[in-house]
């Protein structure tokens, strides 16, 4: 069985779509951006624990947070930012080999919890900017 996606050809802009990516707010610093994710996560109902784990030591999650799963159960999930697009360029930062390595770290290995337990993400959202550099 053979599949194929088409993107439907972009049509002119309209008026509407040209005034909103005028107020699209470029983020001075990844850092800046990773912050306002986390307090944009705390502000959001049922999202808990929210962590920014860059560093070091992250495994390939800037922010972690918490949301109630089916049973009772804690889900917990990452965000990995990025404030550039990703591309296939080899030669570019935020090329999609290293975010999916990212991705793939991100699954793999726990991070501690607020009970200091070691927990794993079930969920991994990737955050970049909506703009043509």
């Amino acid at each position: 069985m053979r599949v194929s996606i088409r993107r439907k050809a972009p049509g002119p802009k309209t008026e509407r779509q040209d005034g909103v990516r005028r107020h699209l707010v470029r983020f001075d610093s990844e850092d800046h951006l990773r912050h306002t994710v986390a307090t944009l996560l705390v502000r959001l109902p049922n999202h808990r624990n929210v962590q920014i784990a860059h560093g070091p030591l992250e495994k390939g999650k800037d922010v972690i947070f918490s949301v109630p799963g089916g049973f009772g159960n804690t889900e917990y999930c990452a965000c990995i930012i990025k404030n550039t697009p990703i591309t296939a360029d080899h030669t570019k930062k935020d090329r999609i080999s290293d975010v999916l390595s990212q991705v793939k770290q991100a699954f793999g290995s726990p991070f501690l919890d607020a009970n200091a337990r070691d927990a794993f993400i079930s969920k991994c959202f990737i955050i970049v900017p909506d703009w043509e550099g």
